[in-house]
């Protein structure tokens, strides 16, 4: 928990504010999408899960997915998906054209102790393999093409991730350039439950310029009878030769995993329609034979569940450097919860704190009711603190609102030294309520010493 002491008075400036998404004045809110398009809902580590909404978006939460808290307990999160206004995603790869429309997959920011299934609805028909599903990096914005596989039946595309952001779908394009990702089919033979996990420890591209989009940590899974996935994945990766670890993981029995390396694994050729060439990975019981106790150094280190309850309200920033953001959330005795007053008297606690001499890219700020908050508004704010000395002068965000069971994201951009009102919700017997923004950005010349 940071330390800080009180430096001066407060100065407050105003200046013209535009509650539209993304603006460059200080800040604004995106509008929630149509209620057929989303839906949320509470998952444990010791559960599973399938949050679906009407339009057929959903994610699939295997049981052991959540991770435990910060002090070993079973852990909760609020799984949450949004349709997201079109336009979200920038420069498509070479040779595809977006299909559909984008969703935001929340929590953002947290790294799950096993990968969480998303899907995502197409309108028509297409063959198998024709489409694509991509996650868009939070910190570059380009997109990167997963594990996925399009379900004809239910006309939506799924993949496998760790990590959750704003997702869309691609198709493939005949004709295009010839440097298209390969493809890399991983089968599970196990009959007993047993997970597959594969990972990337060390490549070499084939083309330089791929190496903008991809940082070697991507991974797969191929599970059995778990949440209706089938066992065989298909895992993108661009051109090259690759040291891929493949372990073994039984969500029941952690401790007997096991790895092995395989060495100058080689994607020679694109996948295309027309020549859907693939590299087969066969894993079974006999495949960890001599194998190394343990799991894979590359397989994504997770990260421990926040708090969540009645109210959660989720900060989250991506810069590649340092950076200072803080959430408030002001209660309805106009008490603010924030790093100066961590636990408030209404039960409001901070529990995720990212600032900058600790901080870690994509690490939520994260404030939590865990039962019976107050009634009435609560003002949920997000302030510029510092720029760490990296001479930034503004930064897009996301926060997340968990309100009596109904879930917002809202994004905006934030500019040096503003401190930007986000949204205001009601809590009531009635169930939430949800208000624009009534305060413009204010500039506060001095704050709490960190």
């Amino acid at each position: 928990m940071k330390y800080r002491v009180l430096v001066l008075i407060s100065l407050a400036l105003f200046v013209l504010f535009t509650a539209c998404q993304n603006s460059d004045d200080g800040g604004g809110s995106s509008t929630p999408p149509p209620a057929a398009d989303q839906a949320s809902g509470a998952v444990r580590s010791d559960t599973s899960g399938v949050i679906e909404t009407a339009a057929g978006a959903r994610i699939a939460v295997p049981a052991g997915a959540v991770p435990l808290t910060s002090d070993g307990q079973v852990g909760t999160m609020v799984f949450s998906v949004e349709r997201t206004q079109p336009g979200t995603i920038n420069n498509p790869p070479a040779g595809m054209t977006v299909t559909g429309n984008a969703y935001q997959f929340g929590p953002e920011g947290f790294t799950f102790a096993m990968p969480v299934e998303v899907s995502v609805p197409v309108e028509g028909d297409f063959q198998a393999g024709e489409l694509v599903l991509a996650r868009v990096d939070p910190t570059t914005h380009q997109p990167h093409m997963m594990n996925a596989v399009y379900d004809s039946a239910r006309h939506v595309v799924s993949a496998q991730t760790y990590e959750l952001s704003i997702w869309q779908v691609y198709r493939f394009a005949e004709g295009a350039s010839a440097q298209y990702y390969g493809r890399i089919d991983l089968t599970n033979s196990h009959a007993n439950g047993t997970w597959v996990n594969a990972c990337v420890v060390s490549y070499t591209l084939e083309y330089e310029s791929d190496a903008a989009n991809f940082n070697g940590s991507w991974a797969a899974a191929a599970p059995v009878g778990e949440t209706g996935w089938n066992s065989t994945v298909a895992w993108y990766l661009p051109q090259g030769t690759y040291s891929i670890c493949i372990s073994s993981y039984d969500p029941l029995h952690p401790e007997q995993s096991e790895y092995v390396v395989l060495n100058n694994v080689l994607i020679a050729d694109p996948w295309t329609i027309s020549n859907p060439v693939t590299v087969p990975i066969s894993v079974g019981p006999s495949f960890f034979a001599g194998g190394t106790p343990g799991n894979c150094s590359c397989t994504p280190e997770q990260t421990p569940s926040a708090g969540t309850g009645d109210i959660q309200v989720t900060l989250t920033w991506h810069s590649a450097a340092s950076l200072d953001l803080d959430l408030w959330v002001t209660d309805p005795a106009g008490e603010r919860c924030y790093y100066g007053n961590p636990i408030s008297t209404s039960g409001g606690e901070l529990d995720r704190d990212n600032w900058c001499s600790d901080y870690i890219n994509g690490q939520p700020e994260n404030i939590f009711w865990l039962s019976n908050p107050p009634q009435g508004q609560y003002i949920v704010e997000v302030d510029w603190f510092s720029d760490c000395g990296n001479s930034l002068t503004s930064q897009a965000y996301n926060v997340r609102t968990v309100v009596q069971d109904t879930t917002h994201t809202y994004s905006g951009t934030i500019t040096t030294d503003a401190t930007v009102e986000v949204v205001r919700f009601s809590v009531s017997a009635a169930g939430p309520n949800f208000l624009p923004p009534s305060q413009p950005p204010r500039y506060v010349l001095n704050k709490l010493a960190k």
